[in-house]
């Protein structure tokens, strides 16, 4: 065993930081399985192994303050790896009183202070790192998709509609970033009305009941309360006078499908329980002709097949020192299923898209309306914005291409370099 990784999760960061370019290393570059250590939590008991040259700690845990000093009097190299710029989480993320609560801002300061390097996803994020560790050794790593994965090469999905699909992934952390397109929305239906569709997916939800009032629908959750802006409730809340009717929407929960009762009409003011059961598994999911999709808490190996049906997708960031320390990642996940992508000009998705090659960056509310307008009326702009797109991620922001940059970069370190 020659590298610890001590990751954060095995789907999000951990995945796309650690798990996947560990298996790429072992699949398309010769390592041996048994050179890794990947593991979710402490990895006190593996320090002590002779063979053990480095240990990487992602973001913050408990118990890596620990680790990262037994790791460093048995002169193994420690790292701190992280994608996000936490230190300056912004109060609207909902994440911002759980990291106060718990003092992780605390943790994160003081195990980037201890470990004895860093790597990082983008140039932004490393120049906030560079500024407050000046003498440390600090490497960019980017985020990549591991496009020898069967699940970023399918089919496109299965369709029984018409409409133009506007697709946005994220998660609940994401709610206010969803608020920019709550009144493009509702100029776009206007403007194309029964052509477009409105496809959400990724995030995990709450979901259980409906309640449809004369202001719209005001409640679709589960073990929650309509006070919590983190449920399925709190995501279509900024939707929830552009879709009125409980009709337009067809909730896909992991391998459940969520639908209304149809044994009594829905009036308004009143409560009605939505019937539950086994739906189709996502693989063999059709798109159907509601206003509004919503598919999520996909298992993550299933996530990148939510791609196959839109046929563009959006990318809303409120600005902030937070989102300009973000990735790209968005992009181009949308890229690897070459569809194009209409975003906001955070940094990383500035420094991604090509103006009018690839995509668009929108400014404002009224760019959102006419970009998208100019993809939804040119199925030629986003075959070519969309296979451009493919071509960059396959030279750029390939994981089989990337994925010995932090192992390579280990060894120049152990090395003096």
């Amino acid at each position: 065993m020659k590298h610890i990784l001590s990751a954060i999760d095995n789907s999000g960061c951990g995945n796309y930081r650690l798990l996947q370019p560990v298996n790429c290393c072992i699949r398309d570059h010769g390592y041996h399985p048994d050179d890794f250590k990947l593991h979710i939590g402490s990895v006190f008991r593996w320090i002590n192994r002779d063979d053990v040259e480095t240990v990487t700690f992602q973001r913050r845990m408990a118990a890596h303050l620990r680790d990262c000093k037994a790791a460093q009097e048995l002169g193994k190299l420690t790292v701190f790896e992280t994608d996000d710029f936490d230190i300056a989480l912004p109060p609207s993320n909902p994440l911002w009183k759980v990291y106060q609560q718990n003092g992780w801002i605390g943790d994160i300061k003081a195990l980037s202070n201890m470990c004895e390097a860093i790597t990082v996803s983008t140039p932004n994020l490393y120049d906030e790192y560079r500024t407050l560790f000046p003498q440390k050794p600090i490497e960019v790593i980017p985020n990549t998709i591991d496009l020898g994965d069967m699940m970023w090469n399918l089919p496109k999905g299965n369709r029984n509609t018409d409409r133009i699909v506007i697709g946005w992934a994220g998660s609940s952390t994401h709610r206010e970033d969803l608020r920019i397109l709550s009144g493009i929305f509702s100029t776009l239906n206007s403007k194309y009305p029964d052509k477009i569709m409105f496809m959400m997916a990724g995030f995990t939800p709450k979901v259980h009941r409906a309640i449809q009032t004369e202001e719209g629908i005001k409640q679709i959750v589960v073990d929650a309360t309509p006070e919590d802006e983190d449920s399925w409730y709190g995501i279509i809340k900024p939707f929830s006078r552009l879709y009125r009717n409980i009709d337009d929407i067809r909730v896909l929960v992991k391998d459940t499908e969520v639908r209304k009762s149809k044994d009594k009409v829905f009036e308004f003011g009143e409560e009605r329980t939505i019937e539950t059961f086994t739906g189709e598994p996502i693989q063999n999911w059709v798109l159907d002709d509601y206003p509004l999709q919503v598919l999520s808490a996909l298992p993550f190996q299933l996530f990148p097949q939510v791609y196959r049906y839109p046929d563009i997708m959006v990318a809303p960031n409120i600005q902030s020192r937070f989102a300009d320390s973000k990735s790209n990642l968005k992009v181009i996940e949308a890229w690897s299923y070459r569809l194009p992508v209409v975003a906001s000009p955070i940094r990383p998705y500035r420094d991604t898209i090509t103006q009018g090659e690839n995509g668009f960056i929108a400014k404002n509310p009224k760019q959102f309306i006419k970009y998208l307008s100019q993809l939804i009326e040119n199925k030629d702009m986003r075959e070519e914005f969309g296979n451009d797109g493919r071509e960059q991620v396959e030279q750029n922001w390939n994981t089989t291409k990337e994925c010995t940059h932090r192992f390579d970069w280990y060894d120049s370190l152990r090395k003096g370099g």
